[in-house]
């Protein structure tokens, strides 16, 4: 399982969904391959009363790490922290088009964008916009 675990970690942005009853060692294989690779295990804390507005919250300390500053980190997301619709709407939208619609205002994208408009500019002209950056 490890070597499964590792295999499919190695690949850059990738995702994977392991399934099984609990107490089976997932969350424990899933932080040694990240370990090996050197990556950071990241999970919302779900407390009495999680919301959609506390994992939108995370959310936006998650992605930043990842997307901006080049943090290489894997969210690990467990059944009781996925019991609202709207938290699983937020990870298929994740999932698959790699942003939560609405998470960023336009006033606090430009202060964490920024970095990354300087870091595109030095590069040249290759590239058009930000996003193919």
């Amino acid at each position: 399982m490890i070597l499964r675990i590792e295999r499919i970690l190695s690949r850059p942005g990738s995702n994977l969904l392991l399934v099984g009853p609990s107490g089976v060692g997932r969350r424990s294989l899933l932080s040694l391959a990240c370990y090996m690779h050197g990556i950071e295990v990241v999970s919302p804390a779900a407390v009495r009363g999680y919301s959609l507005k506390s994992f939108r919250a995370e959310m936006k300390s998650f992605i930043p790490r990842a997307g901006v500053q080049g943090t290489p980190l894997c969210l690990l997301l467990e059944d009781h922290q996925l019991r609202d619709d709207s938290i699983i709407e937020c990870v298929n939208s994740l999932l698959a088009a790699g942003d939560i619609p609405g998470l960023f205002e336009l006033q606090e994208l430009e202060p964490l964008l920024a970095p990354l408009k300087e870091e595109m500019g030095q590069c040249g002209f290759r590239y058009r916009t930000l996003f193919d950056f």
